[in-house]
């Protein structure tokens, strides 16, 4: 219907708009899938002022989505792109979630694959044992902790009893503990 009256026209559909969020990925898919999950507003925005400048957009229905992997646009930005290329590049199926896909499982199986190369591969008995052997480390350390704070108290109360007999050595003579002088009137 639209085509025949003659008339431009881009059709837009995007799921709900939030607040918050700024700059991730994007995808646009057909119009008859089901609603997209929550965009944030300003990239919608964003997106909408450029590419309807855009003749790739003319004509066209579609949804806006969200895309989990940005990397598509990161590396745009790097290169020094800007909102109006990264509006043509999505319009022309550059920026696409396959390929985004595909490149993240492929890192990520490659990065899981390296892990477990790297890792030795124990058996439960060394398990157990590398178990048994961090237990007692952890039993010897809180013995030693408990005599090195026995130690630091008995210095303390040493130290104290020191300072209590400076005190009585400094006292004026004839003041003994528990007396009082008597007052001259």
């Amino acid at each position: 219907a639209l085509e025949a009256c003659g008339a431009g026209y881009t059709v837009m559909r995007a799921g709900s708009l939030t607040a918050g969020g700024l700059g991730g990925g994007l995808k646009l898919s057909a119009l008859d899938e089901p609603t997209c999950a929550e965009l944030p507003k300003d990239d919608v925005f964003r997106f909408i002022t450029e590419a309807l400048t855009l003749p790739e957009a003319s004509g066209r229905l579609f949804s806006l989505c969200p895309n989990l992997d940005d990397s598509q646009f990161r590396e745009m930005r790097r290169a020094g792109c800007d909102r109006r290329e990264e509006a043509k590049a999505l319009l022309d199926g550059v920026i696409s979630e396959t390929a985004a896909v595909d490149a993240a499982a492929a890192a990520t199986a490659a990065k899981k694959d390296s892990e477990e190369a790297k890792l030795p591969q124990q058996t439960a008995e060394e398990r157990e044992a590398e178990l048994k052997k961090l237990l007692e480390q952890a039993r010897l350390d809180g013995i030693a902790n408990a005599k090195r704070r026995q130690e630091e108290e008995e210095a303390k109360a040493a130290a104290r009893a020191e300072r209590l007999q400076q005190i009585k050595d400094q006292a004026p003579k004839g003041v003994e503990e528990g007396e009082e002088e008597e007052e001259v009137e």
